[in-house]
Protein backbone atom coordinates (compact mmCIF):
# COMPACT_ATOMS: atom_id res chain seq x y z
CA UNK A 1 0.00 0.00 0.00
CA UNK A 2 3.17 1.82 0.90
CA UNK A 3 4.59 1.47 -2.34
CA UNK A 4 1.53 2.41 -3.91
CA UNK A 5 1.16 5.49 -2.39
CA UNK A 6 4.84 6.46 -2.98
CA UNK A 7 4.87 5.62 -7.10
CA UNK A 8 1.76 7.39 -7.58
CA UNK A 9 3.08 10.63 -5.61
CA UNK A 10 6.08 10.61 -8.28
CA UNK A 11 3.39 10.21 -10.85
CA UNK A 12 1.26 13.42 -9.81
CA UNK A 13 4.83 15.50 -9.09
CA UNK A 14 5.54 14.51 -12.22
CA UNK A 15 2.51 15.61 -14.06
CA UNK A 16 2.56 18.91 -11.96
CA UNK A 17 5.90 19.47 -13.34
CA UNK A 18 4.74 19.21 -17.46
CA UNK A 19 1.99 21.67 -16.54
CA UNK A 20 4.55 24.23 -15.08
CA UNK A 21 6.86 23.92 -18.04
CA UNK A 22 4.98 27.29 -20.24
CA UNK A 23 6.09 29.55 -16.99
CA UNK A 24 9.23 30.17 -17.50
CA UNK A 25 9.70 33.19 -15.08
CA UNK A 26 6.60 32.49 -12.71
CA UNK A 27 7.19 35.51 -9.65
CA UNK A 28 6.56 33.51 -6.81
CA UNK A 29 9.43 31.21 -8.13
CA UNK A 30 11.77 33.87 -8.97
CA UNK A 31 11.82 35.06 -5.70
CA UNK A 32 12.29 31.76 -3.84
CA UNK A 33 15.44 31.11 -6.47
CA UNK A 34 16.67 34.67 -6.31
CA UNK A 35 16.41 35.52 -10.00
CA UNK A 36 14.29 37.84 -11.87
CA UNK A 37 14.82 36.53 -15.31
CA UNK A 38 14.86 32.46 -15.47
CA UNK A 39 13.00 31.21 -12.47
CA UNK A 40 10.91 28.28 -14.04
CA UNK A 41 8.51 26.81 -11.15
CA UNK A 42 8.89 23.11 -12.83
CA UNK A 43 12.06 23.35 -10.84
CA UNK A 44 10.36 22.75 -7.37
CA UNK A 45 8.57 19.46 -8.38
CA UNK A 46 11.76 18.31 -10.44
CA UNK A 47 14.11 18.78 -6.61
CA UNK A 48 11.37 16.43 -5.05
CA UNK A 49 11.43 13.69 -7.77
CA UNK A 50 15.33 13.79 -7.49
CA UNK A 51 15.63 13.13 -4.00
CA UNK A 52 13.03 10.68 -3.51
CA UNK A 53 12.38 9.17 -6.73
CA UNK A 54 15.91 9.53 -8.96
CA UNK A 55 18.58 9.29 -6.19
CA UNK A 56 16.57 6.30 -5.07
CA UNK A 57 16.52 4.46 -8.57
CA UNK A 58 20.68 4.84 -8.74
CA UNK A 59 20.65 1.93 -6.07
CA UNK A 60 18.69 -0.63 -8.41
CA UNK A 61 19.11 0.66 -12.07
CA UNK A 62 22.49 1.45 -13.15
CA UNK A 63 23.24 5.29 -15.18
CA UNK A 64 22.06 5.29 -18.39
CA UNK A 65 25.17 5.26 -20.64
CA UNK A 66 23.79 8.19 -22.79
CA UNK A 67 24.59 10.49 -19.71
CA UNK A 68 28.05 9.79 -19.11
CA UNK A 69 29.56 12.39 -21.28
CA UNK A 70 26.82 14.99 -19.98
CA UNK A 71 28.62 13.89 -16.25
CA UNK A 72 31.92 14.21 -17.52
CA UNK A 73 30.66 18.04 -19.17
CA UNK A 74 29.58 18.50 -15.56
CA UNK A 75 32.70 17.52 -13.38
CA UNK A 76 34.79 19.25 -16.00
CA UNK A 77 32.60 22.60 -15.39
CA UNK A 78 33.20 22.35 -11.56
CA UNK A 79 36.95 21.58 -12.26
CA UNK A 80 37.12 24.61 -14.14
CA UNK A 81 34.98 26.96 -11.68
CA UNK A 82 37.95 25.69 -9.00
CA UNK A 83 40.75 26.96 -11.94
CA UNK A 84 39.00 30.49 -12.15
CA UNK A 85 40.29 31.34 -8.68
CA UNK A 86 44.06 31.15 -10.14
CA UNK A 87 43.13 33.42 -13.19
CA UNK A 88 42.87 36.99 -13.43
CA UNK A 89 39.50 38.14 -12.69
CA UNK A 90 38.61 41.77 -13.66
CA UNK A 91 37.43 43.20 -10.28
CA UNK A 92 33.92 44.18 -10.26
CA UNK A 93 31.49 45.65 -7.93
CA UNK A 94 28.57 43.96 -6.59
CA UNK A 95 29.48 40.89 -7.88
CA UNK A 96 31.32 37.45 -6.53
CA UNK A 97 33.60 35.36 -8.48
CA UNK A 98 32.46 32.45 -5.71
CA UNK A 99 28.94 33.19 -6.05
CA UNK A 100 28.83 33.27 -9.67
CA UNK A 101 30.61 30.16 -9.83
CA UNK A 102 28.24 28.32 -7.25
CA UNK A 103 24.83 29.95 -9.16
CA UNK A 104 26.43 28.69 -12.66
CA UNK A 105 26.84 25.19 -11.53
CA UNK A 106 24.10 24.88 -9.32
CA UNK A 107 22.25 26.10 -12.32
CA UNK A 108 23.49 23.43 -14.87
CA UNK A 109 22.90 20.84 -12.11
CA UNK A 110 19.17 21.61 -12.80
CA UNK A 111 19.14 21.57 -16.32
CA UNK A 112 21.24 17.99 -16.34
CA UNK A 113 18.85 17.30 -13.36
CA UNK A 114 15.61 17.75 -16.26
CA UNK A 115 17.59 15.49 -18.82
CA UNK A 116 18.38 13.02 -16.32
CA UNK A 117 14.85 12.05 -14.56
CA UNK A 118 13.07 10.86 -17.59
CA UNK A 119 16.39 8.92 -18.88
CA UNK A 120 16.37 7.21 -16.11
CA UNK A 121 13.03 6.62 -14.89
CA UNK A 122 11.34 3.69 -16.50
CA UNK A 123 7.76 4.81 -17.55
CA UNK A 124 5.44 2.60 -19.31
CA UNK A 125 4.10 2.77 -22.62
CA UNK A 126 0.65 4.45 -21.05
CA UNK A 127 2.52 6.46 -18.94
CA UNK A 128 4.64 7.69 -21.90
CA UNK A 129 1.42 8.28 -23.75
CA UNK A 130 0.00 10.09 -20.41
CA UNK A 131 3.12 12.86 -20.70
CA UNK A 132 1.93 13.57 -24.04
CA UNK A 133 -1.30 14.38 -23.14
CA UNK A 134 -0.46 15.99 -20.44
CA UNK A 135 2.45 18.38 -22.72
CA UNK A 136 0.17 18.81 -25.14
CA UNK A 137 -2.69 20.59 -22.75
CA UNK A 138 0.23 22.85 -21.50
CA UNK A 139 0.25 23.58 -24.87
CA UNK A 140 -3.10 24.57 -25.48
CA UNK A 141 -2.53 26.94 -22.16
CA UNK A 142 0.03 28.36 -23.94
CA UNK A 143 -2.01 28.86 -26.99
CA UNK A 144 -5.07 30.43 -25.08
CA UNK A 145 -3.14 33.43 -23.96
CA UNK A 146 -0.78 33.94 -26.37
CA UNK A 147 -3.90 34.31 -29.19
CA UNK A 148 -6.01 36.37 -26.62
CA UNK A 149 -3.24 38.53 -26.12
CA UNK A 150 -2.77 39.00 -30.14
CA UNK A 151 -6.51 39.51 -30.38
CA UNK A 152 -6.78 42.41 -27.93
CA UNK A 153 -3.50 44.36 -29.24
CA UNK A 154 -4.93 44.27 -32.77
CA UNK A 155 -8.15 45.02 -32.01
CA UNK A 156 -7.68 47.86 -29.61
CA UNK A 157 -3.58 48.86 -30.96
CA UNK A 158 -2.95 48.41 -27.10
CA UNK A 159 -2.89 46.04 -24.15
CA UNK A 160 -5.16 47.48 -21.37
CA UNK A 161 -3.84 47.78 -17.58
CA UNK A 162 -5.19 44.43 -16.10
CA UNK A 163 -3.40 42.10 -19.26
CA UNK A 164 -0.42 43.63 -17.86
CA UNK A 165 -1.37 43.05 -13.79
CA UNK A 166 -2.11 39.14 -15.29
CA UNK A 167 1.11 38.89 -17.06
CA UNK A 168 2.82 40.65 -13.98
CA UNK A 169 1.52 37.65 -12.16
CA UNK A 170 2.73 35.30 -14.59
CA UNK A 171 6.20 36.36 -15.56
CA UNK A 172 8.30 38.59 -13.53
CA UNK A 173 9.51 41.00 -16.35
CA UNK A 174 5.25 41.88 -16.76
CA UNK A 175 6.14 43.32 -20.24
CA UNK A 176 3.63 43.09 -23.01
CA UNK A 177 5.15 43.50 -26.44
CA UNK A 178 3.46 45.57 -29.60
CA UNK A 179 3.16 43.35 -31.96
CA UNK A 180 4.82 40.45 -30.87
CA UNK A 181 3.20 37.60 -28.36
CA UNK A 182 5.04 36.56 -24.85
CA UNK A 183 2.44 33.67 -24.56
CA UNK A 184 3.37 32.52 -20.34
CA UNK A 185 7.21 33.35 -21.20
CA UNK A 186 9.06 36.00 -19.89
CA UNK A 187 9.39 37.77 -23.72
CA UNK A 188 8.93 36.48 -27.15
CA UNK A 189 12.28 35.10 -28.14
CA UNK A 190 11.45 32.81 -25.01
CA UNK A 191 8.06 31.58 -26.24
CA UNK A 192 9.62 30.91 -29.65
CA UNK A 193 12.31 28.59 -27.64
CA UNK A 194 9.86 26.48 -25.78
CA UNK A 195 8.11 25.68 -29.14
CA UNK A 196 11.00 24.80 -31.49
CA UNK A 197 12.76 23.02 -29.04
CA UNK A 198 9.41 21.22 -26.64
CA UNK A 199 6.17 21.45 -28.33
CA UNK A 200 6.44 21.96 -32.47
CA UNK A 201 9.38 18.72 -32.54
CA UNK A 202 6.29 16.29 -30.49
CA UNK A 203 3.62 17.58 -33.22
CA UNK A 204 5.78 17.26 -36.08
CA UNK A 205 7.37 13.92 -35.33
CA UNK A 206 3.85 12.65 -34.34
CA UNK A 207 2.35 14.25 -37.90
CA UNK A 208 5.32 12.89 -39.82
CA UNK A 209 4.44 9.19 -38.58
CA UNK A 210 0.76 9.44 -38.15
CA UNK A 211 1.48 8.19 -34.58
CA UNK A 212 -0.99 10.24 -32.48
CA UNK A 213 -1.75 9.54 -28.59
CA UNK A 214 -5.52 10.70 -28.96
CA UNK A 215 -8.13 8.33 -30.71
CA UNK A 216 -10.40 11.09 -32.15
CA UNK A 217 -9.74 13.55 -34.71
CA UNK A 218 -11.08 17.02 -35.37
CA UNK A 219 -12.37 17.48 -38.87
CA UNK A 220 -10.75 13.91 -39.74
CA UNK A 221 -7.29 16.02 -38.84
CA UNK A 222 -4.99 14.38 -36.04
CA UNK A 223 -4.98 16.26 -32.89
CA UNK A 224 -1.33 16.70 -33.17
CA UNK A 225 -1.14 17.86 -36.26
CA UNK A 226 -3.75 20.56 -35.55
CA UNK A 227 -1.53 21.98 -32.66
CA UNK A 228 1.59 21.65 -35.20
CA UNK A 229 -0.32 24.26 -37.10
CA UNK A 230 -1.69 26.38 -33.91
CA UNK A 231 2.27 26.14 -32.87
CA UNK A 232 3.37 27.81 -36.18
CA UNK A 233 1.23 30.20 -35.79
CA UNK A 234 2.51 31.15 -32.54
CA UNK A 235 5.80 31.01 -33.86
CA UNK A 236 4.86 33.46 -36.48
CA UNK A 237 3.55 35.77 -33.81
CA UNK A 238 6.28 35.69 -31.78
CA UNK A 239 8.40 37.46 -34.66
CA UNK A 240 11.49 35.50 -33.21
CA UNK A 241 14.13 35.95 -36.22
CA UNK A 242 15.89 32.76 -34.82
CA UNK A 243 12.84 31.25 -34.17
CA UNK A 244 11.69 31.20 -37.74
CA UNK A 245 15.08 30.28 -38.97
CA UNK A 246 14.89 27.20 -36.77
CA UNK A 247 11.53 26.28 -37.64
CA UNK A 248 12.48 26.56 -41.40
CA UNK A 249 15.66 24.05 -41.14
CA UNK A 250 13.61 21.43 -39.13
CA UNK A 251 10.90 21.24 -41.64
CA UNK A 252 13.79 21.10 -44.43
CA UNK A 253 14.98 18.00 -42.05
CA UNK A 254 11.82 16.15 -42.90
CA UNK A 255 12.13 16.69 -46.56
CA UNK A 256 15.12 15.58 -46.86
CA UNK A 257 13.77 12.75 -44.70
CA UNK A 258 10.69 12.60 -47.41
CA UNK A 259 13.10 13.23 -50.42
CA UNK A 260 15.06 9.88 -49.23
CA UNK A 261 12.27 7.77 -49.14
CA UNK A 262 10.52 8.89 -52.43
CA UNK A 263 14.30 8.54 -54.21
CA UNK A 264 14.63 4.47 -52.74
CA UNK A 265 11.04 4.08 -54.20
CA UNK A 266 12.30 5.51 -57.44
CA UNK A 267 14.98 3.68 -57.75
CA UNK A 268 13.28 -0.07 -57.13
CA UNK A 269 11.09 0.74 -59.76
CA UNK A 270 12.73 2.06 -62.85
CA UNK A 271 16.20 1.39 -64.07
CA UNK A 272 19.51 2.23 -62.55
CA UNK A 273 20.40 4.76 -64.95
CA UNK A 274 16.89 6.77 -65.13
CA UNK A 275 16.79 6.75 -60.81
CA UNK A 276 19.59 8.53 -61.24
CA UNK A 277 18.10 11.23 -63.30
CA UNK A 278 15.12 11.40 -61.12
CA UNK A 279 17.01 11.35 -57.92
CA UNK A 280 19.19 14.20 -59.24
CA UNK A 281 16.04 16.41 -59.85
CA UNK A 282 14.50 15.71 -57.01
CA UNK A 283 17.47 16.60 -55.27
CA UNK A 284 17.71 19.99 -57.13
CA UNK A 285 13.66 20.30 -56.61
CA UNK A 286 14.09 19.85 -53.14
CA UNK A 287 16.87 22.62 -52.88
CA UNK A 288 15.03 25.16 -54.82
CA UNK A 289 11.94 24.60 -52.62
CA UNK A 290 14.34 25.00 -49.59
CA UNK A 291 15.17 28.00 -51.17
CA UNK A 292 12.27 29.25 -51.87
CA UNK A 293 10.66 29.03 -48.62
CA UNK A 294 13.59 30.66 -47.25
CA UNK A 295 13.29 33.87 -49.82
CA UNK A 296 9.44 33.93 -48.99
CA UNK A 297 10.04 33.58 -45.49
CA UNK A 298 12.11 36.79 -45.42
CA UNK A 299 10.39 38.46 -48.15
CA UNK A 300 7.26 38.45 -45.68
CA UNK A 301 9.44 39.29 -42.67
CA UNK A 302 10.65 42.38 -44.50
CA UNK A 303 7.22 43.50 -45.05
CA UNK A 304 5.35 42.64 -41.45
CA UNK A 305 9.08 43.47 -39.08
CA UNK A 306 10.45 46.96 -39.30
CA UNK A 307 13.31 45.80 -38.06
CA UNK A 308 14.07 44.10 -41.79
CA UNK A 309 12.14 46.43 -43.89
CA UNK A 310 15.31 47.23 -45.84
CA UNK A 311 16.67 43.79 -46.09
CA UNK A 312 15.84 44.13 -50.22
CA UNK A 313 16.88 47.38 -50.55
CA UNK A 314 20.02 47.44 -53.25
CA UNK A 315 20.74 50.77 -52.05
CA UNK A 316 20.49 50.27 -48.49
CA UNK A 317 23.82 48.20 -48.61
CA UNK A 318 25.94 50.89 -50.72
CA UNK A 319 28.66 52.40 -48.61
CA UNK A 320 27.76 50.73 -45.66
CA UNK A 321 30.09 48.45 -43.11
CA UNK A 322 28.95 45.09 -42.04
CA UNK A 323 28.55 46.20 -38.51
CA UNK A 324 26.11 49.26 -39.72
CA UNK A 325 24.12 46.86 -41.81
CA UNK A 326 23.57 44.73 -39.05
CA UNK A 327 22.90 47.67 -36.78
CA UNK A 328 20.12 48.63 -39.30
CA UNK A 329 18.57 45.29 -38.73
CA UNK A 330 18.65 45.65 -34.63
CA UNK A 331 21.02 42.49 -34.51
CA UNK A 332 24.94 44.32 -34.36
CA UNK A 333 24.00 43.73 -30.65
CA UNK A 334 24.44 40.15 -30.67
CA UNK A 335 26.83 39.54 -33.04
CA UNK A 336 29.11 42.18 -30.65
CA UNK A 337 28.36 40.29 -27.99
CA UNK A 338 29.50 36.78 -29.88
CA UNK A 339 32.51 38.55 -31.38
CA UNK A 340 33.19 39.63 -27.27
CA UNK A 341 32.48 35.36 -26.30
CA UNK A 342 35.00 34.28 -29.26
CA UNK A 343 37.58 36.23 -27.57
CA UNK A 344 37.33 35.38 -24.30
CA UNK A 345 38.23 31.71 -25.48
CA UNK A 346 41.09 32.90 -27.45
CA UNK A 347 42.31 33.84 -24.03
CA UNK A 348 41.94 30.62 -22.01
CA UNK A 349 40.99 27.87 -24.70
CA UNK A 350 41.73 24.92 -22.43
CA UNK A 351 39.33 25.33 -19.63
CA UNK A 352 37.75 28.63 -20.37
CA UNK A 353 37.21 31.54 -17.69
CA UNK A 354 34.76 29.06 -15.32
CA UNK A 355 30.95 28.49 -15.71
CA UNK A 356 29.72 32.27 -14.94
CA UNK A 357 32.59 33.81 -15.17
CA UNK A 358 32.47 34.96 -19.01
CA UNK A 359 30.78 38.56 -17.55
CA UNK A 360 34.24 39.62 -15.68
CA UNK A 361 35.77 39.54 -18.80
CA UNK A 362 32.97 41.27 -20.64
CA UNK A 363 33.51 45.19 -20.57
CA UNK A 364 37.36 44.62 -21.62
CA UNK A 365 36.25 42.40 -24.92
CA UNK A 366 33.90 44.62 -25.99
CA UNK A 367 34.54 45.82 -29.74
CA UNK A 368 35.31 49.23 -29.76
CA UNK A 369 32.36 49.92 -32.09
CA UNK A 370 29.81 48.30 -29.32
CA UNK A 371 30.03 51.86 -27.45
CA UNK A 372 28.69 53.46 -30.01
CA UNK A 373 25.32 51.48 -29.58
CA UNK A 374 23.15 52.25 -26.33
CA UNK A 375 22.40 48.55 -25.21
CA UNK A 376 26.05 47.53 -24.34
CA UNK A 377 26.20 50.91 -22.30
CA UNK A 378 23.07 50.00 -20.65
CA UNK A 379 24.73 46.87 -19.88
CA UNK A 380 27.85 47.99 -19.06
CA UNK A 381 27.30 51.26 -16.99
CA UNK A 382 23.49 50.93 -15.40
CA UNK A 383 22.22 47.36 -15.21
CA UNK A 384 22.41 45.15 -11.82
CA UNK A 385 23.42 42.26 -14.11
CA UNK A 386 27.02 41.37 -15.77
CA UNK A 387 26.83 41.29 -19.75
CA UNK A 388 26.25 37.93 -21.25
CA UNK A 389 27.61 36.19 -24.36
CA UNK A 390 23.53 35.70 -25.64
CA UNK A 391 25.16 32.31 -27.58
CA UNK A 392 25.16 29.04 -25.80
CA UNK A 393 27.55 27.63 -27.57
CA UNK A 394 30.48 30.42 -27.51
CA UNK A 395 29.24 30.66 -24.20
CA UNK A 396 30.30 27.11 -23.69
CA UNK A 397 34.08 27.62 -25.57
CA UNK A 398 34.43 30.36 -23.00
CA UNK A 399 33.60 29.12 -19.81
CA UNK A 400 34.73 25.47 -20.22
CA UNK A 401 37.24 25.75 -23.30
CA UNK A 402 37.46 23.46 -26.01
CA UNK A 403 37.40 20.50 -23.09
CA UNK A 404 34.08 21.14 -21.89
CA UNK A 405 32.96 22.17 -25.30
CA UNK A 406 34.11 18.32 -26.83
CA UNK A 407 32.09 16.61 -23.97
CA UNK A 408 28.86 18.19 -24.55
CA UNK A 409 29.29 17.84 -28.46
CA UNK A 410 29.93 14.20 -27.81
CA UNK A 411 26.92 13.72 -25.37
CA UNK A 412 24.59 15.60 -28.66
CA UNK A 413 26.52 13.37 -31.07
CA UNK A 414 25.94 9.67 -28.87
CA UNK A 415 22.22 11.07 -28.63
CA UNK A 416 21.65 11.76 -32.43
CA UNK A 417 23.35 8.28 -32.99
CA UNK A 418 21.88 6.36 -30.48
CA UNK A 419 18.98 5.11 -32.78
CA UNK A 420 21.71 3.82 -35.45
CA UNK A 421 22.79 1.13 -33.10
CA UNK A 422 19.37 -0.43 -32.84
CA UNK A 423 17.64 -2.45 -34.80
CA UNK A 424 15.84 -0.71 -37.49
CA UNK A 425 12.35 0.66 -35.71
CA UNK A 426 9.31 -1.49 -37.08
CA UNK A 427 6.50 0.78 -35.57
CA UNK A 428 5.53 4.06 -36.12
CA UNK A 429 5.56 4.94 -32.47
CA UNK A 430 9.42 4.06 -32.16
CA UNK A 431 9.97 6.31 -35.43
CA UNK A 432 7.68 8.80 -33.71
CA UNK A 433 9.99 9.27 -30.90
CA UNK A 434 13.34 8.85 -33.09
CA UNK A 435 12.15 12.08 -35.11
CA UNK A 436 11.36 14.04 -31.50
CA UNK A 437 14.92 13.63 -31.12
CA UNK A 438 16.26 14.39 -33.88
CA UNK A 439 14.48 17.38 -34.29
CA UNK A 440 14.90 18.48 -31.00
CA UNK A 441 18.66 18.68 -31.51
CA UNK A 442 18.54 20.19 -34.79
CA UNK A 443 16.28 22.97 -32.71
CA UNK A 444 18.57 23.17 -29.83
CA UNK A 445 21.85 23.67 -32.38
CA UNK A 446 19.98 26.32 -34.12
CA UNK A 447 18.46 28.32 -31.02
CA UNK A 448 21.62 27.97 -28.84
CA UNK A 449 23.09 30.61 -31.20
CA UNK A 450 20.31 32.62 -29.40
CA UNK A 451 19.77 31.77 -25.91
CA UNK A 452 22.83 30.87 -23.36
CA UNK A 453 21.77 29.39 -20.48
CA UNK A 454 21.25 26.13 -18.64
CA UNK A 455 18.14 27.29 -16.75
CA UNK A 456 15.63 26.79 -19.55
CA UNK A 457 13.86 22.98 -18.72
CA UNK A 458 12.87 22.76 -22.86
CA UNK A 459 15.92 21.42 -24.28
CA UNK A 460 16.84 18.83 -21.16
CA UNK A 461 13.40 17.60 -20.82
CA UNK A 462 12.67 17.06 -24.72
CA UNK A 463 16.60 15.30 -25.16
CA UNK A 464 15.72 13.30 -21.62
CA UNK A 465 12.40 11.87 -23.23
CA UNK A 466 14.29 11.33 -26.40
CA UNK A 467 16.76 9.23 -24.63
CA UNK A 468 14.26 7.48 -22.52
CA UNK A 469 12.78 6.13 -25.42
CA UNK A 470 16.13 4.88 -27.24
CA UNK A 471 17.60 3.66 -24.23
CA UNK A 472 14.56 1.13 -24.18
CA UNK A 473 13.27 2.39 -20.58
CA UNK A 474 9.59 2.10 -21.82
CA UNK A 475 8.21 -1.22 -21.31
CA UNK A 476 5.04 -2.17 -22.20
CA UNK A 477 2.51 -2.06 -18.82
CA UNK A 478 0.84 -5.48 -20.02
Amino acid sequence: MANKFYQQAGWYLWILLLLLLPFTSLPIAGKLLHSNMVAAPSIFPLAILILFWFLPSLLKIPLVSNSTPLIIFLCFAVISTLLSFWLPIPIQKNFSLLNNGIEAIATLIIGISFFMYPTQMRFTSQQMNVTIKIICLSFVMVFVWSIFQFCVESYFKEYPDWMFSIQEMISTSGNLYRGRITGLAFEPSWLAHQLNVFYIPFFLSATITQNSVFKHKILRIKFETLLLFFAAILLFLTKSRIGWLTFLVCVGFIYLHINKILARKIITLVNLKESKILVFSMNLALLFILFGMAFLGLFGLSKIDHRMENLFNIDFYKNNKILDITNEFVFAERILYWQTGWTIFNQFSITGVGPGNSGFFFEENLPAYAWNLDEPRELIFRNSYQGNIKNLWLRILAENGVTGFIFFTIWLLILWNAPNHRKPPGKSEEMKWIFFGKIAIIALVIEGFSIDTYALPYYWLALGLYSSSIQKNVTDSN
